[in-house]
């Protein structure tokens, strides 16, 4: 007929009953979203839900790693040496952070190079759990595997630049 069109419906609910006569019958119909269309809703659904996850668990993650940072820094802060006073023997050590800012604090010459890392986490709260430290000119790393040598010992000298180094970022 005229105006009309066919189309192929699936029955997915009969309300009242479960079984209803068609014939002679007037017919309430509500037409819901197709079952492809339905499927990608659910889909789309899942991914979102699945993306704000991903979302929580980052943010989990980066309080986890503040919360070490604070952790790190309190028990660095309960470590750190006093300064040399004035007339004994001292090194001026000026470091240059990944920021650009540059702290500068004086170390005995028999300080362990651990001292140095204890001021920089308790000072600065570098969020990474590993930094090297490293010598102007020469160039040289001063990693944490030497924590236990005195800063004499490594050849620091008795005014001297370090900079903070950051590991390669990953992807």
């Amino acid at each position: 007929g005229v105006g009309f069109e066919r189309f192929e419906l699936d029955v997915i609910a009969l309300e009242p009953a479960a079984q209803v006569s068609l014939i002679d019958t007037d017919l309430c119909v509500e037409l819901g979203p197709s079952l492809e269309e339905a499927r990608v809703l659910e889909h789309s659904a899942r991914e979102e839900e699945q993306e704000r996850e991903r979302e929580r668990e980052q943010a989990k993650r980066r309080v986890e790693a503040v919360s070490q940072v604070e952790q790190r820094a309190a028990a660095a802060q309960q470590r750190l040496v006093e300064e040399p006073t004035e007339g004994m023997p001292a090194l001026t050590l000026a470091v240059k952070l990944p920021s650009g800012t540059r702290l500068t604090r004086k170390f005995s010459p028999d300080a362990p190079l651990q001292a140095v890392y204890d001021y920089l986490d308790a000072a600065t709260h570098i969020p990474l759990p590993s930094y090297a430290l490293s010598t102007a000119f020469p160039r040289r790393v001063l990693p944490r595997d030497q924590a236990q040598s005195s800063l004499a010992s490594l050849g620091l000298q008795q005014q001297e630049s370090l900079t903070v180094e950051l590991p390669p970022q990953s992807p």
